[in-house]
């Protein structure tokens, strides 16, 4: 094999582990609401107070408020949260998926324990989690929360999100998105650029 081969092979391994970053990021909450909330800007935040659109939930049956036993209100969390588990209304495992993908998602992560963990899916690769990624050791503090950004990487959108849980439980809330737009949108996006376009022209002095 000669040497142009492999550079090109190369070349192409390299662009494909780039692809394949998916970044991520955690903030700790500190008391403030900025901490508690995305700071990723054109994000579209579901607080669950009411619920808002930011994908399909596979069950959302059962929100929970303050702190039942089986679960606990995160840190910096208010009003109502979505709690996964074997025990109590909670669902024991809940997915969000995104019709087109996300470029962007993040969530408050509360009392974080190693048997929470956590599947984010892109259409490159699957990558997992455990309450490590806020903080070590992951013993279920209920004073310990922190925000959780994951932002997909070149040619990378997040196709779906899942919370599953070993033991009780696994709190979220202050879900935050930026979608990828759908195809039907970006038909409409270029069928408004060519009428401007076509418009422009029309206008030009002859």
């Amino acid at each position: 094999m000669n040497a142009l081969k492999l550079t090109l092979i190369a070349s192409a391994a390299l662009c494909v582990m780039q692809a394949q970053a998916l970044t991520v990021s955690v903030t700790a909450y500190d008391g403030t609401a900025l901490t508690a909330h995305t700071q990723v800007v054109g994000a579209v935040e579901n607080t669950f107070d009411p619920v808002t659109s930011i994908g399909t939930y596979s069950d959302l049956s059962q929100l929970v408020t303050g702190t039942p036993g089986w679960a606990a209100q995160p840190a910096g969390s208010t009003g109502n949260y979505l709690s996964v588990g074997p025990s109590g209304s909670q669902p024991t495992m809940e997915t969000l998926t995104f019709g087109a993908g996300a470029s962007y998602f993040g969530f408050l992560w509360g009392s974080p324990d190693d048997y929470n963990t956590l599947t984010v899916t892109t259409n490159l690769a699957e990558y997992g989690y455990s309450g490590a990624l806020i903080t070590n050791p992951a013993n279920g503090n209920r004073l310990v929360s922190g925000f959780a950004n994951f932002t997909a990487g070149a040619g990378e959108v997040i196709t779906s999100v899942r919370w599953q849980s070993g033991s009780n439980a696994f709190e979220t809330d202050n879900h935050a998105v930026v979608a990828v737009p759908e195809p039907e949108t970006y038909a409409l996006m270029l069928g408004g650029l060519a009428a401007v376009g076509f418009i422009a022209r029309r206008r030009r002095p002859v």
